[in-house]
């Protein structure tokens, strides 16, 4: 939303983190820390089954990834990937109080820029990938035959915005 506002609303939107000592950033980072924390735990857990996997000879094929990765985004990855997204946005709008209020609170509880850092990378590293294997597919294949021959698990909905835009301009062949 940030992104896609004009200016006069996108300063709105950003006063409105402002308001009342930055409640909100507040808030922000609460569900920031209490997500950090699911998904560590999940981790830590994928992290025991791919040791014992590792452990009985068993091969850890890019299925089996895929798999780790939506159950990291089951446990709550999703969510923590948005919450770095409005932090690093309201942190880069230029309003001095809201970078100082995310560092100040990163800093009080023990957080860190890199850790933020790094599931940003996550985001964009996954995100690039699934959309690579997602176009490839679309484009090879005509389009009325796609629900029949490809039922991926989850296509994000920017896939699939960007699809039916693509489509519109005939970049795929519809027939």
């Amino acid at each position: 939303m940030l992104r896609n506002l004009k200016s006069q609303q996108r300063t709105r939107l950003l006063n409105k983190f402002t308001e009342n000592d930055c409640e909100k950033v507040d808030r922000l980072m609460e569900l920031y820390f209490k997500y950090l924390e699911a998904v560590q735990q999940a981790d830590k857990r994928i992290e025991g089954e791919k040791h014992e996997m590792v452990r009985r000879g068993e091969i850890l094929d890019d299925s089996m990834e895929d798999e780790f990765y939506l159950r990291r985004l089951d446990a709550g990855l999703f969510v923590l990937q948005l919450l770095c997204y409005i932090m690093v946005e309201i942190s880069s709008s230029g309003v001095s109080q809201l970078q100082q209020r995310v560092h100040q609170i990163l800093n009080i509880r023990g957080g860190s820029v890199k850790v933020v850092r790094h599931i940003m990378r996550v985001t964009q590293t996954h995100r690039d990938a699934s959309n690579a294997v997602f176009f490839s597919v679309m484009i090879m294949l005509p389009l009325k035959e796609i629900p029949h021959t490809f039922t991926p698990v989850r296509i994000p909905s920017f896939s699939i915005k960007l699809c039916k835009i693509m489509v519109s301009w005939k970049f795929l062949h519809v027939y």
